[in-house]
């Protein structure tokens, strides 16, 4: 497999975690050779497959995964057990996380109050909320 990012060696605390930033190196998607990401806490937290991208100060530690074509960036953090994946796009100062001893996980994010949000069924036990 080849690798798209490493880590920079620059490391940041987060609730006692070390999270490190990286940095892309390859070109894949719209990123760029050299280009700076976000900060994950291992390299579990992010696929090296596919295009998903963490940038700016945005935050994945925990058991949290990112992968497909997902984009976390802004000051949003994953964490816990959220898995993000598809063509998800979590930002500005959401916080996605999962309960770790939930039969089903609990997901949150920060919406604007002016945004008109959808409720979209997936199946009896899950949903999906949207906003265009």
């Amino acid at each position: 497999m080849i690798k798209k990012y490493r880590f920079t060696g620059e490391t940041k605390r987060q609730y006692g975690i070390i999270l490190q930033r990286i940095e892309a190196i390859i070109d894949f998607g719209d990123v760029k050779k050299g280009e700076k990401g976000g900060w994950i806490e291992k390299e579990d937290n992010l696929s090296q497959v596919g295009n998903a991208w963490i940038s700016g100060n945005a935050k994945i530690f925990g058991k949290a995964i990112v992968s497909g074509d997902a984009r976390i960036f802004g000051k949003a953090w994953i964490f816990e057990n959220a898995k993000i994946f598809g063509k998800a796009w979590i930002y500005g100062d959401a916080r996605i996380f999962g309960k770790l001893k939930c039969e089903k996980g609990y997901y949150f994010a920060r919406k604007n109050k002016n945004w008109k949000i959808e409720e979209i069924k997936i199946d009896d036990e899950s949903s999906v909320l949207w906003h265009e």
